[in-house]
C-alpha cells in the first residue's frame, strides 16, 4: 500500500529505509528494488507531488535514480534539481531521460519545459553555459545522449515493429552525437527531430 504524499514522517522513514535507490516517476512500471515514487499511480510505493517541495524524503540518502520523461511535467526545474540533489548521497548516480525539443511527443499539453542536450549544464558548477547555477544543486555531466527513438526496452519490447525501428535508428543515434550542437541549430529544423535526450550525472557535494 503506498502512503501518500505528506511531510516526512515515522511511516514515510521506515519505507524510504529499505531502499537506496529512487525511480522518480514509476507511472504504471514500477522498478524492483526501487522506491517507485508517483502521484497519479496505483502501482507506487509513495505518492508524491513532485512540484511541492522539500519532498518527504530524507538527505544524503540516495544513492541511484532514475527518472523517465517526468521532470517536463514539473513546474519549477530548478526546484525539482534541487531536491534531487538533496535527497542523494555525494557521488550518487542520475539517470534522467526527457523528450527532446524536437521530439513528436512536445506536442503533448502537459509538457511544461523543453529540453536540449545542453540543458543540464545549468545545473553544474563546473560546466555550465554563460547563465549561473542560481539553486543549491550541483552534477557533474557524465555522459549526454541524444536518441532518434526511444530507448525504452520495455516499451520496445511489446512489439516487433518497434524493435525494428530501435535497431534501424542505431546508425541515426550515432550521426546526431557525433555532433549534437549541429544537430540542434541545423538538423532537426530541416531533417527531423529527436525523440528524446539522456543524461548520466553525478553528485557533487562537499564531503562531511
Amino acid at each position: 500500500m503506498a502512503i501518500k504524499n505528506q511531510p516526512e514522517n515515522n511511516g514515510t522513514k521506515s519505507l524510504v529505509k529499505k531502499y537506496d535507490k529512487l525511480n522518480l516517476g514509476c507511472g504504471n512500471r514500477p522498478i524492483e528494488n526501487y522506491l517507485n515514487a508517483d502521484l497519479f499511480s496505483d502501482k507506487s510505493d509513495l505518492k508524491m507531488d513532485f512540484d511541492k517541495t522539500p519532498w518527504p524524503l530524507p538527505s544524503n540518502h540516495f544513492e541511484y535514480v532514475y527518472s523517465y520523461h517526468v521532470i517536463e511535467h514539473l513546474k519549477d526545474t530548478q526546484a525539482v534539481m534541487d531536491e534531487l540533489w538533496r535527497v542523494c548521497k555525494p557521488k550518487a548516480r542520475l539517470h534522467i531521460i526527457l523528450p527532446h525539443f524536437s521530439s513528436i511527443a512536445m506536442a503533448s499539453p502537459f509538457h511544461l519545459k523543453n529540453f536540449n542536450s545542453q540543458s543540464m549544464q545549468y545545473f553544474s558548477l563546473d560546466d555550465h553555459p554563460y547563465d549561473p547555477n542560481y539553486g543549491k544543486a550541483n552534477f557533474k555531466i557524465l555522459k549526454t545522449r541524444i536518441n532518434w527513438y526511444t530507448h525504452d526496452m520495455q516499451y520496445i519490447n511489446d512489439r516487433l515493429h518497434r524493435k525494428i525501428i530501435y535497431y534501424l535508428s542505431k546508425p541515426l543515434d550515432f550521426l546526431i552525437n557525433l555532433n549534437r550542437n549541429f544537430f540542434e541549430r541545423i538538423w532537426c529544423y530541416w531533417v527531423g527531430g529527436a525523440f528524446e535526450v539522456e543524461w548520466e550525472l553525478e553528485v557533487v557535494k562537499k564531503q562531511q
